[in-house]
């Protein structure tokens, strides 16, 4: 059988090529983002990452419900680029936590994947959006930390979720959810 974690990547490969894609993701490489427009993306993400903070608290993967949570990450970067204005939340923002409130705790193991995986992708989006943002140090980018020794952390993590017995059901949620997920950020990316 394969491992949960190869199926997940495979799963989510053809969406996650289609984020870095986006308008959003391109400017955020190329160091072109204006603040403004990285502060508009970060509170689509909010309600995300509030919902999935939740969710993962009762993960039987701790390093993997730690990893997940972002929340306070956002808010931070919020506060330091200015969270004045109101910013309609986008309607995938709002049916993801309506769903992931729904999930079941094995399930929620796809949405948790998707969350602590995109910290590998911060890794390479800090110093390129500390430099297009004209950032003297980390600040306004917390949500992008990610420490040095993360990728170890990871490889430790997906080692754990593919230790999980699983049945064929409870995989197949897994992956759904994880899809579902992805194709929640695919939306907001494509419309920041």
């Amino acid at each position: 059988m394969t491992a949960l974690s190869h199926l997940l990547r495979a799963t989510l490969a053809a969406d996650h090529l289609e984020i870095e894609q986006t308008s959003v993701a391109r400017a955020m490489l190329d160091g072109s983002i204006a603040r403004a427009r990285y502060r508009t993306l970060l509170a689509q993400l909010l309600p995300v990452h509030v919902a999935c903070d939740a969710a993962v608290q009762a993960l039987m993967i701790p390093d993997l419900a730690q990893a997940s949570q972002r929340s306070e990450a956002v808010r931070a970067d919020l506060a330091f680029f200015g969270s004045d204005e109101v910013t309609p939340i986008h309607p995938a923002a709002v049916a993801f936590a309506t769903r992931l409130a729904a999930l079941s705790a094995t399930a929620v193991l796809g949405v948790a994947y998707v969350v602590a995986g995109s910290r590998m992708g911060s890794r390479v989006l800090d110093p390129l959006l500390r430099q297009g943002l004209q950032l003297a140090d980390s600040a306004g980018l917390a949500y992008h930390q990610t420490p040095p020794h993360y990728p170890v952390e990871w490889r430790r993590m997906l080692s754990q979720l593919d230790a999980i017995e699983l049945t064929g059901p409870e995989r197949d949620q897994v992956t759904e959810a994880a899809a579902f997920g992805m194709r929640t950020l695919l939306a907001i990316f494509k419309d920041a």
